[in-house]
């Protein structure tokens, strides 16, 4: 698994592809810093029996193969394939498993708030603990943030609305 782009999915369309490659992609590379490794080739399936927000993970002789019934099944599945990289000398490797998953509470979730440095800790913060912990959802506040409408508010002390839209990537 390298981690610059490694994770290839398949079987899911554009962005939730992306989103997911990235999510365990940006995960790899908070606890790793190698990025040796064959590219990671997974194939994704939808089910309609799946939970809300569940997912299946099997891994047998480097093939794996998600199985979800939602984009947040998925997206629980992509951090957790991330957090099943392994050192295998000076390689990182996915170990044989199979896993399956699903929350127990529909809504696990934290309320963030803006400032001018806040978008680099919280993105930290996501990668690092909330998406490794499957939070569902957050809720951010950002009355705090420069607001075209309200121009007095553009002081040093609030966050810009380019770094309030990257909260959603």
């Amino acid at each position: 698994v390298a981690t610059n782009g490694a994770f290839d999915i398949t079987g899911l369309d554009e962005p939730l592809k992306s989103l997911c490659e990235n999510r365990a992609a940006r995960a790899v590379a908070a606890r790793w810093e190698t990025t040796k490794g064959a590219p990671t080739h997974v194939t994704a399936f939808r089910t309609r029996s799946a939970k809300e927000a569940s997912y299946r993970i099997n891994v047998v002789d480097g093939t794996v193969i998600i199985e979800a019934g939602d984009d947040a099944g998925f997206l629980n599945a992509a951090g957790r394939l991330a957090q099943l990289v392994r050192s295998d000398g000076e390689r990182l490797v996915i170990p044989s498993c199979a896993i399956s998953d699903a929350p127990k509470v529909k809504w696990r979730g934290v309320h963030m708030f803006v400032g001018p440095r806040a978008l680099e800790f919280q993105s930290r913060l996501i990668d690092r603990m909330l998406v490794p912990l499957l939070f569902t959802h957050a809720v951010l506040q950002c009355e705090r943030t420069a607001w075209a409408c309200l121009p007095a508010m553009a002081a040093q002390k609030y966050m810009t609305r380019q770094d309030l839209a990257a909260h959603g990537r």
